[in-house]
């Protein structure tokens, strides 16, 4: 790899990424977001460069060089049309998957990991820039601003999937089965497909948990409310989680409940590597506990390394910008009435005691739960939406009450007396 190349592409492909997001936003977005998007497509590129350093300085060594590898010499012999590098797949997902699609970037953007991961750090910026405005449609009310600066440019979510790497497509996976939530028609059934696929792409069983979440979602709304139309979604969306749940076992190979257990136990252990693994908790204190890893962990006392001291500080301002107010009790007892809740609750939920019951390693759970983060965000913005509408709706007057009795009874009863 040349190093003048290298930078030349990095220059250039950094360099159209600005100006698509300056010229390209669709102009029904606010022109704040679209601000707002410029500066997240900066602030992309200078998390990719840091982010290539901690893997080639810092680290010396990571999954994104061995992708790189591996994708570039793919991308050479589809250069030279032979294809039988690209085609020849042991399995569909996982690894192999994200060294096609490294072999896909790297056929157009030549020989250079400083514009591979430039671009592999824009894939999870459109994935949020999707959650931002299908919540804004979906909750109406909330602030947008808000919502935006802290998806768009929170520091772990500019930092840890700006890379070569799984995060990276998970955001844009979880970003399209947003949008296609949030969406109608086609354009709904295309967008949710198009992300579970992805998600299937790289980690099945994100895949699953999303499509149970949106099947969910649309059979948690308040029975009254329900129309045959959004019954009839309800059993197509069921279908389509049903059918991707099959899959994604189909496609680790399992069969029944103990090959289950099995595999949970393997990926468990497997996280249990390096200087930063942690104890897993099983038993009736796993569920709890769980929420403990993803929500208050790192402790300050667990740091061992720059990267873990980070985290905690971003546990502590998370706490101070987000979890301050807490849930009002509004939020419990009317989020099943808000289509995006509907959907950001049970997701989360799912997310929360997979990623903190299974992973048992700081350094990859802080780096993973980027993919929890946005939906932290978004039920907080919802939890002020519902608390500012309930007080609202306190504030107005009574509404007058109507009498049944007609005015002319009224008057045979009690007449009206002519004036003295």
């Amino acid at each position: 790899m040349s190093e003048a190349y290298d930078i030349a592409a990095f220059v250039v492909v950094s360099g159209l990424c600005l100006i698509a997001a300056a010229t390209l936003a669709p102009a029904s977005w606010p022109s704040g977001f679209r601000r707002i998007v410029v500066v997240a497509v900066f602030a992309r590129i200078l998390g990719s460069m840091a982010r290539l350093w901690v893997v080639t300085d810092y680290y010396g060594r990571g999954d994104a060089l061995r992708y790189f590898d591996t994708g570039w010499w793919m991308a050479d012999a589809l250069r030279s049309g032979d294809l039988e590098p690209l085609m020849s797949v042991p399995k569909a997902w996982g690894t192999p998957f994200l060294e096609r699609v490294s072999a896909l970037v790297l056929f157009l953007v030549g020989p250079s990991l400083r514009a591979e991961f430039v671009v592999f750090s824009m894939f999870p910026l459109i994935g949020l820039c999707l959650i931002a405005v299908s919540f804004a449609r979906m909750m109406p009310g909330a602030d947008m601003r808000r919502v935006s600066v802290l998806l768009l440019l929170w520091p772990s979510l500019v930092f840890w999937p700006s890379s070569v790497g799984k995060e990276s497509l998970i955001l844009l996976a979880v970003g399209l089965t947003v949008f296609g939530y949030a969406s109608v028609g086609v354009v709904r059934l295309l967008a949710i497909s198009g992300g579970l696929l992805l998600a299937m792409g790289i980690r099945p069983h994100i895949a699953m948990m999303l499509a149970v979440c949106v099947a969910a979602a649309e059979w948690l709304k308040p029975v009254r409310s329900m129309s045959w139309q959004q019954i009839l979604r309800g059993v197509v969306l069921a279908a389509l989680a049903a059918f991707t749940v099959v899959s994604g076992l189909e496609q680790f190979g399992l069969d029944d409940a103990a090959s289950v257990e099995a595999f949970i136990d393997t990926k468990a252990a497997a996280t249990q590597t390096g200087g930063s693994r942690i104890s897993v908790v099983s038993g009736p204190a796993a569920l709890p506990m769980a929420f403990v890893n993803v929500l208050m962990r790192p402790f300050p006392w667990e740091v061992r390394n720059p990267l873990i001291a980070i985290s905690v500080l971003e546990i502590f301002l998370f706490w101070g910008l987000v979890g301050s107010a807490g849930l009002p009790r509004a939020f419990f007892r009317a989020w099943r009435r808000s289509q995006a809740l509907r959907y950001l609750v049970p997701v989360t939920v799912v997310l929360i005691v997979f990623y903190g019951a299974f992973v048992s390693n700081l350094g990859i759970l802080a780096r993973q739960r980027v993919v929890v983060l946005p939906f932290l965000f978004l039920i907080a913005e919802g939890a002020r939406v519902l608390e500012k509408s309930t007080k609202a709706s306190r504030r107005l007057p009574p509404a007058p009450v109507r009498s049944s009795v007609p005015a002319r009874a009224v008057r045979a009863v009690v007449p009206v007396r002519p004036p003295h």
